[in-house]
Parts: structure tokens; C-alpha cells; sequence
């Protein structure tokens, strides 16, 4: 795979400081084609390029199955604060919470590529 087929996944926050690991986890919308297992993605953080990272499983739930285990893994905050943040995140989508799938992935960074800070 070349550069030009790897994937971006952004992030505006490094809930949880999750990014600055060898492994992450990371909550979204549904999407079969995008997050599939295998793939690479380049890993961005407000602007700033972090490594590659491999998408290594994925869960797939709905956000009413969100527990405390799933939540403050990924985000570092309880149910009802990442459920908030979530629909914050994507209120602009018109999306039907009780039937949405998200996508609960796991990364792990290509480490020769990371820069760990």
C-alpha cells in the first residue's frame, strides 16, 4: 500500500491522552468501507501528523451498549458524559441514536513511524 492510499483519521481532542500510545482505541460512526480491518490510516491531531497506525479489530454497537469499561478507555470519562459528547460531536448529522451503529476500533501504530512524545 502506498502513501496515497492511506486513510486520515483526525482528531480535535486526545481524549483519555490515548494518541500517545502503542495501541488506541477510537469510537465512530459506523462505516464498513472506511473502517475496515487491515487498513492504514495516518493518524492527525489537530493539524500535526502523529504515524500510521493499523486498524487492528473493531466492535460494532450502538450507543445505548456504551459501558464504563468502553468510556473511559477511549474517552477517560463515564457513560452519560462520552454518550453527550458523541451526539455533541455529531449533532449536525440528523442521525437516529436508537438505531446508529458506531464502530469501536482499535489502532495500533506502525511503531518504526511513531513519534512518541
Amino acid at each position: 500500500m502506498n502513501e496515497n492510499e492511506i486513510e486520515v483519521l483526525s482528531f480535535s481532542n486526545n481524549w483519555n491522552n490515548k494518541l500517545n500510545n502503542k495501541a488506541f482505541t477510537s469510537l465512530r460512526l459506523h462505516n464498513d468501507t472506511k473502517f475496515e480491518v487491515g487498513k492504514l490510516f495516518r493518524i492527525i491531531l489537530k493539524g500535526r501528523s502523529l504515524g500510521t497506525a493499523e486498524l487492528r479489530e473493531k466492535r460494532m454497537i450502538r450507543i445505548d451498549q456504551l459501558n464504563p469499561f468502553i468510556t473511559f478507555l477511549d474517552t477517560g470519562y463515564g457513560v452519560d458524559y462520552t454518550t453527550h459528547l458523541i451526539k455533541t460531536m455529531y449533532q449536525n448529522k440528523n442521525i437516529n441514536w436508537e438505531t446508529q451503529l458506531l464502530d469501536f476500533c482499535l489502532f495500533l501504530y506502525q511503531l518504526e513511524q511513531k513519534e512518541f512524545f
